[in-house]
């Protein structure tokens, strides 16, 4: 593996990270992953003296936390109380890890606290502090290009006389009339503390609360009910009251995700049937057409069984992942185009006359060679994606398993199933026809294959 240096933020000295690059998946036990990885590095490294934390982590959707509870309440105070409260409950569950809040500790300062001296002098605030600041940080006159480099020309003080207080407090202050005065002319120096960032959400301060784990074993969603049903309303209830909580992280994320795809699911079985009930003139055929869904949705998960047990991928563990339920739900477009060349067949077929038991035996004949091309071509066409072992294909395989798998299973069940749904249908009418002796009505630009009850 490859380590990048660590890299501050904001340019802030103490604060630094290694990147790890594992090498490519061919070259490599394709069985050690990111994951393994980190795992075996928390065991290996020590804890490291006066590090207020230290944190190890795999890329897994954005790298967010396992979980991540958010408190809110108008006193910092009891925040920090509530806080700590918290992550002693949460070390108490076995297997979370980098159990840690957002919370800041203060920094030192000085505050320059300006004199009433000051205001006769015509020294301001924000006049104080650029002299200041120039003195000790500097002031940019000049760059210079040396070769490639741009060079900045600073001014300032000799190191020597900005490494201590002293300094300050012997300074000359420039007034407005051009005058110079000491420092202590003008001002006094205030020792205080600082928070780095105050975080707020509705004018509440807010202190984040997050643990680590490894999402494939936990069972985090039961860990966060608890939490948030039991452990927190009565924190709030007892000791803390007005503080509001809620969740995020990775399984708050995974359960919008969720939510989202079941939405999508429904939306998109509803534009399949209207786009398959506006050129049939009918409400049922598109549900005849649409049978083939769920079985594609079986032959998916058949698919991925298949893949694991006898190609071994995910090393013969058959999972579902989310990458494998987007693929169904291109599948469920795809698998009805086979139903749909049946049923358009078989209605034209009664269109011209043919009984129906006839046009059902003569669409299964007919069709079957186009339906089984079709199927044939569409998973041949998807199987180098599907056996591709390459990390930047890693995403899309699940998918290509589940949409390839799919249509071949759909297709085989098609080729019985809609026949047998549109005959069962029609002896359900029929006998729904005789029961209430209604006649059916007669249409002559009917295209449907069973006429409108």
């Amino acid at each position: 593996s490859s380590f990048h240096s660590s890299r501050n933020r904001a340019g802030v000295a103490e604060l630094g990270e290694i990147i790890i690059e594992l090498t490519p998946s061919e070259t490599r036990d394709a069985a050690y992953g990111s994951r393994e990885l980190v795992f075996e590095m928390r065991n290996l490294v020590p804890p490291i003296p006066e590090a207020e934390q230290l944190n190890f982590s795999f890329t897994r959707g954005g790298a967010r936390a396992a979980m991540t509870i958010e408190l809110s309440h108008p006193d910092v105070e009891m925040l920090k109380e509530a806080s700590r409260e918290l992550q002693i409950k949460l070390a108490s569950f076995e297997g979370l890890y980098d159990i840690a809040d957002s919370y800041e500790k203060a920094y030192d300062e000085f505050e320059l606290d300006l004199k009433p001296e000051a205001e006769f002098l015509g020294v301001t605030a924000s006049n104080l502090a650029q002299q200041v600041r120039t003195a000790f940080f500097g002031s940019e006159v000049q760059r210079i290009q040396r070769g490639r480099d741009e060079i900045r020309v600073m001014v300032r003080y000799p190191e020597a006389e900005r490494r201590s207080l002293g300094s300050l407090q012997s300074m000359m202050i420039r007034t407005a009339n051009g005058i110079e005065v000491p420092f202590e002319t003008v001002a006094e120096i205030v020792p205080g503390r600082s928070l780095p960032s105050i975080q707020r959400v509705d004018r509440k301060r807010i202190i984040q609360v997050s643990a680590d784990g490894d999402t494939q074993e936990l069972d985090i969603e039961s860990m966060e009910q608890e939490i948030l049903e039991v452990f927190l309303p009565e924190l709030a209830a007892t000791r803390y009251p007005g503080m509001q909580f809620g969740v995020r992280g990775y399984s708050a994320m995974a359960r919008d995700n969720q939510r989202e795809m079941i939405l999508g699911i429904y939306f998109i079985l509803v534009v399949i049937y209207a786009l398959l009930a506006i050129p049939f003139r009918s409400y049922f055929q598109p549900i005849i057409v649409m049978s083939a869904i769920p079985f594609g949705v079986v032959g998916a998960i058949m698919g991925h069984y298949i893949m694991a047990k006898v190609f071994g991928f995910n090393n013969g563990d058959p999972i579902i992942t989310q990458r494998s339920i987007f693929g169904m739900m291109a599948l469920s477009g795809v698998v009805v185009n086979d139903s749909l060349i049946m049923v358009h067949f078989m209605n034209r077929k009664v269109k011209e006359g043919m009984p129906l038991n006839e046009a059902v035996r003569l669409a299964g004949v007919r069709r079957f060679r186009p339906i089984l091309l079709t199927s044939l071509t569409t998973f041949f066409g998807l199987a180098p994606l599907m056996f591709e072992t390459s990390p930047q294909a890693a995403d899309l395989v699940p998918m290509v398993i589940s949409l390839a798998w799919g249509i071949v299973f759909a297709t085989a069940i098609t080729l019985v199933l809609v026949p047998v749904l549109v005959l069962v249908y029609n002896d359900i009418q029929q006998g729904f026809y005789k029961l209430y002796n209604i006649k059916p009505h007669a249409h002559d630009d009917e295209e449907e294959l069973i006429s409108h009850a």
